[in-house]
């Protein structure tokens, strides 16, 4: 039917923010067909769909229902709230339903968005696929607008917990956070299109993963399906999921979980939280018993880290090649193709891909350094001040000849530091990284878990770089080789890959790996 109020509802417009991915249409109504959402839509279901973008899942429910015969009326059409901050996607989302012969009403589309304009309305069910990014990834402006959101939603605890792991919540899981809290009525139910790191990834997400609220309001999540095996949603750079969840209702468990093949069909099993509550979710086979993550010792202390990160300078750190130039010091040329004279004892072996290659021959053993770094630290772990550097004449030059960029460089912590005038300072180095034995492993990409067991004996502590690599530190022969024998068992591995990492940026990431370690 037409209406003849077919003008947008007045708002400002933006652009769509960072991580948007669309929804194929073939997905779109295989959610509606699966779950019923038309049917409920045309026997008086109220629906909501937030970050609507062009149409995608409101035009499937409306496509299925025509389909069937329904003819909607203006009221009908008003009990499908549509909202979309980008304008453009909304003109687009207006073309498509006019082409069904439909012209929804004023009020059923709200430019604006979605997290900051209360739509005054509760759906009986929740409908959408919101942007697919962290809030570190936010174009500044969306950081300044969504902070207080991610606090008072209980998702980040504190303004410190958004510099730090916090950073790395997604803006769908405030999305799911404030449909459930805000936008549905009593008992309502939400089907959401989502990264899969809101339920499988570890750290970030444990405040969403409580499913409550700080009203006390809580919600359960029903059923959860993995996509990737369908291939959906082409060019997202996430693993992708679909989500059930019902409001005013107690979490129980096990959840049916599925996992989508590549001829269509789906692979059932039941998925509960890996550990406590707020822990990510491990699928199982129905009925089987549960494996639950080995319990490795470690000395206190001893956290699985990061390696070093330069915080975009790494051509100014990382040396490609070093011969001896004196008794103290070598000649170095650096990643970016400075040439200089450093001491020997700032210059450390790098972890480079070809050492873990080399431990499939030799078990354990890294082999030699291919890449060194430039370290300006004392062995406590902090960045020696200028005044020291002034009795080491070679790493002043080689920092000043570096300075402009190191002070350009982006980022709050870094920032902070170079602010207190130590411009030439690093992430992720402390007494840890000089510690004689460390374990490392490849942390990012990969399917296979290989440790290496690292001395500094012949070249000095190894390091590792940035997020590739990770590293458990030792200060005994004995409890690093000890440590090494348990984390090379098969149940490790077997762990990782249960939590569905495997190929992806956090496949052993320190966060994942903390929980394996009982620190006494």
């Amino acid at each position: 039917m037409k209406d003849s109020s077919n003008n947008l509802a007045e708002s400002s417009s933006q652009a769509p923010p960072k991580g948007t991915v669309y929804t194929p249409a073939e997905w779109a109504e295989w959610a509606v067909e699966t779950y019923g959402i038309a049917d409920s839509w045309k026997n008086g279901a109220r629906i909501l769909d937030p970050g609507c973008g062009d149409g995608a899942l409101s035009l499937a429910v409306m496509r299925k229902a025509l389909h069937s015969g329904f003819v909607p009326n203006t009221a009908d059409l008003r009990r499908l709230k549509c909202i979309e901050r980008d304008k453009k996607a909304v003109k687009r989302f207006k073309q498509k339903a006019d082409k069904l012969g439909i012209s929804l009403p004023k009020d059923s589309i709200l430019i604006a968005d979605y997290l900051l304009a209360d739509p005054r309305f509760k759906a009986d069910i929740v409908f959408s696929n919101p942007p697919w990014t962290t809030f570190a990834d936010l174009d500044d402006s969306d950081k300044d607008a969504y902070r207080d959101l991610f606090r008072s939603s209980g998702l980040a605890p504190n303004a410190k917990s958004l510099l730090l792991g916090g950073s790395r919540i997604d803006i769908a899981a405030l999305f799911v956070s404030t449909a459930l809290r805000r936008d549905t009525a009593p008992k309502a139910v939400c089907y959401f299109f989502l990264p899969a790191s809101l339920h499988r990834g570890e750290g970030a997400h444990e405040a969403f993963r409580r499913f409550d609220s700080p009203e006390g309001r809580r919600f359960a999540l029903s059923e959860y399906r993995e996509l990737d095996g369908g291939a959906p949603f082409p060019g997202a750079g996430t693993r992708r999921s679909f989500a059930v969840y019902h409001a005013d209702t107690e979490q129980k468990w096990p959840i049916p979980w599925f996992s989508a093949k590549d001829n269509g069909t789906w692979t059932q099993m039941e998925a509960r939280p890996v550990d406590r509550i707020g822990s990510p979710l491990m699928p199982s086979p129905i009925g089987a018993k549960i494996s639950v993550p080995p319990r490795i010792p470690v000395p206190g202390g001893t956290l699985p880290r990061q390696g070093v990160n330069a915080c975009g300078a790494s051509g100014s750190f990382i040396i490609e090649h070093i011969v001896d130039a004196g008794p103290e010091t070598v000649e170095a040329r650096a990643k970016n193709g400075f040439v200089g004279i450093l001491p020997r004892r700032f210059v450390y072996p790098l972890l480079t891909g070809e050492n873990f290659k080399h431990t499939r021959t030799h078990e354990g053993d890294p082999g030699k350094p291919r890449r060194w770094i430039f370290l300006p630290y004392s062995e406590s772990g902090t960045a020696l001040k200028e005044e020291e550097l002034k009795d080491y004449p070679g790493a002043l030059e080689w920092l000043n000849r570096h300075k402009q960029s190191l002070l350009l460089r982006k980022g709050t912590l870094i920032n902070r530091r170079i602010s207190k005038g130590l411009w030439w300072a690093l992430m992720g180095v402390g007494a840890y990284n000089f510690a004689p034995w460390k374990i490392a492993w490849e942390a990012y990409g990969c399917r296979r878990f290989r440790p290496l067991l690292l001395s500094s004996m012949e070249f000095g502590p190894w390091q590792g770089n940035q997020a590739m690599h990770a590293l458990l530190s030792f200060w005994d022969e004995q409890t690093a080789k000890k440590t090494f024998e348990r984390i090379t068992s098969q149940e490790v591995e077997e762990y990782l890959i249960a939590m569905g990492g495997a190929g992806t940026k956090g496949w052993a990431q320190p966060s994942r790996m903390k929980r394996l370690f009982a620190i006494g």
